[in-house]
């Protein structure tokens, strides 16, 4: 196995250096908190994600059938 971080992790860490890091300056840790928090709100709900065929993970976008239940039976 490869050492480090699986790649899922690192890309989410340059998506949100790019996107978030490098474009805003931060004053205070609150201000960060709630900044970082709705970033992160927007990635894992509204913003489109190749891996998904450019859908959002949020509700509306990749579907599943509430039936089928963690382990794969109905």
């Amino acid at each position: 196995m490869r050492p480090g971080p699986p790649p899922f992790i690192e890309r989410f860490n340059g998506s949100m250096r790019e996107e978030l890091l490098n474009r805003e300056v931060l004053h205070s840790l609150t201000e960060a908190r709630v900044v970082i928090g709705h970033w992160v709100e927007h990635y894992n709900n509204e913003r489109p994600h190749s891996g998904l065929q450019m859908r959002t993970p949020g509700p509306r976008g990749v579907h599943c059938d509430p039936a089928v239940t963690l382990d794969g039976t109905l």
